[in-house]
């Protein structure tokens, strides 16, 4: 399996008790209703399907971000995630209110979007609080397309691009802006197999090498 550099360096998976935390914790579905994420990865098992969980940095406007779950949620690869029975969640760090606006923009399912706005379960993971870029020479990742100048720029287009749009980022907390996430995958038996926690705002592991390693083959 050719991986790439950040996929390679699987690092420490968490530990029994940093996982219980983390299923132990109360996150908010689109509607609002709690659920335990411990639940939702119970679920998927009990059905013999694996579960990709994403926390991503989330303000919901951040134009990088919302390419990496688009990729995730397209047409090809939302069929090779099914064939392979796994299931893949996205958690964010903010409020749960623009969930719909996210799912709407993004294309990923409404109803395998989170929210976890008192970051418990970031923090339990020891997830990192920074807006530093990639280092150099380090090679940026395929899922990045626009400097980030552009970036910034296509984000606040977003934000302000309608009334509603603009509202919604003034009024509902999108997280704090320098939140980063990372990637954790359970297997059917709710064992998880594989952690990455992101070491800069640019630190995703690839969309083709997350499916590789949940053992979903990707076709995009």
């Amino acid at each position: 399996m050719n991986l790439t550099s950040t996929a390679d360096a699987i690092q420490t998976l968490p530990d029994a008790e940093t996982l219980e935390k983390c299923f132990n914790v109360n996150v908010l579905d689109v509607k609002g209703e709690r659920i335990a994420l411990g639940k939702l990865v119970d679920t998927e098992a009990a059905q013999g399907r694996k579960t990709v969980v994403v926390l991503t940095r989330e303000h919901f406007f951040c134009g990088v971000r919302n390419d990496y779950v688009a990729n995730l949620a397209s047409d090809n690869n939302s069929t090779a995630f099914s064939e392979a029975k796994a299931t893949g969640i996205v958690i964010g760090c903010g409020d749960w209110k623009p969930l719909q606006f996210y799912a709407d923009i993004t294309g990923f399912p409404a109803e395998q979007i989170f929210a976890n706005p008192s970051q418990e379960i970031f923090e339990a993971l020891n997830t990192k609080r920074t807006i530093s870029t990639a280092p150099q020479g380090e090679k940026v990742k395929d899922y990045i397309t626009v400097s980030l100048p552009m970036n910034v720029v296509r984000s606040f287009y977003r934000m302000f691009s309608s009334l509603s749009t603009a509202v919604m980022a003034i009024k509902f907390q999108q997280g704090p802006a320098d939140q980063n996430g990372g990637e954790l995958i359970f297997d059917h038996d709710k064992r998880c197999t594989y952690a990455h926690i992101m070491q800069h705002a640019q630190d995703h592991t690839e969309v083709y090498d997350l499916m590789k390693l949940a053992g979903v083959s990707s076709r995009n």
